[in-house]
């Protein structure tokens, strides 16, 4: 395989890979009637990303709309804890975090510590912030409970922009109604 065709091989793999994951969630959520209940697990891929590791079974999509998870909440606004790992640890996010549960996603708030963010990307979807220019950064994010769910924040903290890679994880075990 030549150098030109090493990137598309890769691409075709983690997008075979990512709708067997989500065919085995969509047909495992038809045995039970309920939409979204499907096992699914999701890991956490890191920037090198080699074929290997992207390729890799158990990956599947972290923000799918209402995944299959210990805690299946009903509609509703709740609080849970966030925790935040990666970067260069300068980078923080406050927890608990809003969550909004709707029949068909879920959507937490999450304010992080860093003024400089002009984007987080979950999933391949990049989602700008909702707050102002020259405040802590507030953005919307799909939601997966329990799961290492793999994000990039572009930062320009340090003059030119910067991706860099962080995991979230929302804790169940700590929702609240709101």
């Amino acid at each position: 395989m030549t150098q030109s065709t090493r990137p598309m091989a890769l691409v075709t793999r983690i997008a075979v890979t990512l709708l067997a994951a989500a065919a085995t969630s969509v047909f495992a959520g038809c045995a039970s009637n309920q939409p979204g209940t499907g096992a699914s697990s999701t890991s956490t891929v890191s920037s090198s990303s080699s074929a290997s590791a992207s390729t890799s079974p158990s990956t599947s999509p972290s923000s799918s709309p209402k995944p299959a998870s210990a805690a299946d909440p009903e509609p509703g606004t709740y609080t849970v804890a966030v925790t935040l790992a990666g970067g260069s640890g300068k980078m923080s996010v406050e927890s608990p975090a809003t969550l909004v549960v709707t029949a068909d996603a879920m959507t937490a708030t999450v304010t992080w510590s860093s003024k400089s963010i002009t984007w987080v990307e979950v999933d391949g979807v990049q989602h700008t912030p909702t707050s102002a220019s020259g405040e802590p950064c507030v953005v919307d994010l799909p939601v997966v409970l329990d799961t290492d769910m793999a994000v990039t924040a572009e930062t320009v903290a340090m003059g030119d922009p910067k991706q860099v890679e962080y995991t979230l994880r929302f804790d169940s075990s700590t929702l609240k109604a709101a």
